[in-house]
């Protein structure tokens, strides 16, 4: 089994290519649309590192981040 990845990005096309290019990669990608579900997602599972979009229309990603997550493994596009 691959890494387990977050990725929250509001863009459907971007969200969809970008988890189609980490699955081929051989990683498990759980991708969410809000900073929300991005949440629900950190609450309920582990994660190896996270894709996140900075301006999304329910907030800023960084303003809810979760200290599961290691900052070293906190990726910002």
């Amino acid at each position: 089994m691959g890494r387990e990845v977050l990725l929250l990005e509001d863009d459907l096309i971007l969200r969809k290519r970008i988890s189609a290019y980490l699955g081929q990669q051989g990683m498990e990608v759980t991708a969410t649309e809000t900073c929300l579900e991005a949440q629900r997602a950190l609450q309920e599972f582990h994660f190896d590192f996270a894709l996140f979009d900075l301006t999304l229309p329910d907030g800023n990603s960084l303003d809810r981040k979760s200290t599961r997550l290691n900052s070293s493994h906190l990726v910002i596009s």
